[in-house]
Order: C-alpha cells, then sequence, then structure tokens
C-alpha cells in the first residue's frame, strides 16, 4: 500500500527546523548622558544631520546648554564693554550655534511627527516680509501712494511673538517612537 502524505505524517511528525526566528532589528538606543555637557556636545558634533528624531532631553539639554554658554559670554561682553573680545566672541558664538540648533529642532519636530521644515517657515516669513517692505517703501518714495507698511510691521512682530510660542508647545510634546 502506497504511503500517503497524511499517513506519514501521523505516524512520523513533520520535524521543523532549529532555526531560530528572524527578530526584528532595534534601533540604536539613545546614548544615555550623564550629563548637560554630553547632550549639548552631542548636538554640536551632529551639527549637519536634519533626519532622524532627537528625545526631549537631548533637545531640552541643548537648549540650557545654549542658554548658559548665551548668558555667560553676555555677561562677560557687558562687562568688559560693547567692542572687547567677549562681546565679538558671543557674536561668533551665535553665527556658530545657528546650524547645530536648527538640525537638533528639525530632529525634535520628527519626533513629533511634524516636519522639520516648521522650524524654518517664521525665518523664510519673515526674510519675504522684510524684502516687501523694503519694495513698498522704495516705491513710496517715488510715487508717495503708500503709507509705512505697517501692516508688514504687525505681521513679522507677530509671528516673531506667537511662534517661538509654537516651538515650546512642539518640543514639549512626547515623542512617537
Amino acid at each position: 500500500m502506497p504511503r500517503t502524505k497524511a499517513a506519514v505524517e501521523a505516524v512520523e511528525p513533520v520535524k521543523k527546523s532549529a532555526a531560530p526566528k528572524p527578530t526584528a532589528s532595534k534601533p540604536a538606543a539613545p546614548a544615555a548622558h550623564a550629563n548637560l555637557w554630553g547632550w549639548y556636545w552631542d548636538c554640536l558634533k551632529n551639527y549637519n544631520t536634519f533626519s532622524g528624531r532627537a528625545s526631549r532631553s537631548e533637545y531640552w539639554y541643548f537648549v540650557l546648554g545654549n542658554v548658559l554658554v548665551t548668558a555667560a559670554l553676555l555677561y562677560l561682553g557687558i562687562r568688559t564693554g560693547a567692542h572687547s573680545f567677549w562681546g565679538a566672541l558671543y557674536g561668533l558664538y551665535n553665527i556658530f550655534i545657528f546650524l547645530p540648533a536648527m538640525a537638533v529642532a528639525f530632529r525634535r519636530f520628527h519626533d513629533v511627527n511634524f516636519s522639520g521644515w516648521w522650524v524654518s517657515a517664521p525665518v523664510i516669513v519673515v526674510f519675504l516680509l522684510s524684502f516687501a517692505s523694503g519694495f513698498i517703501r522704495a516705491y513710496n518714495r517715488h510715487s508717495g501712494i503708500f503709507d509705512e507698511p505697517s501692516v508688514l510691521y504687525f505681521l513679522t512682530g507677530l509671528i516673531l511673538i506667537v511662534y517661538p510660542l509654537f516651538i515650546v508647545v512642539i518640543a514639549c510634546l512626547k515623542g512617537t517612537k
């Protein structure tokens, strides 16, 4: 009598391979830092990383470190005079820190599922409003039709007042992963 597959399985159970089941690769956990300056230094090293995610602690420790460095340089600049070495260093620091601050803000926005471009939106809008204000002033000088661009000043001021609140609220949200 020929043996059917069902008869064979009933007598001899099918042996399954002992190969381990594939597991999903886990993303690398963020480095646990013991202090503020570890987080701050990591953000400076990742100055050109606009993709990925930044945890709340990474973002807020960077902000705190930035505030402390800025306050110290500003204090030293004020104490020694406006045209001192410390005043110049304060200005250079603000130029230097712009890109790392934008990068960590982009990553923080990605962590709460917002596009990172929301960070740079007010910079672009204020630039365009300032540009439009210059055109209106130049046109007004020759024709005298328009009043001062007070509406543009109002919009620029509103953006500069309201938008930081939006940034703080988004930065405080819990990440999605």
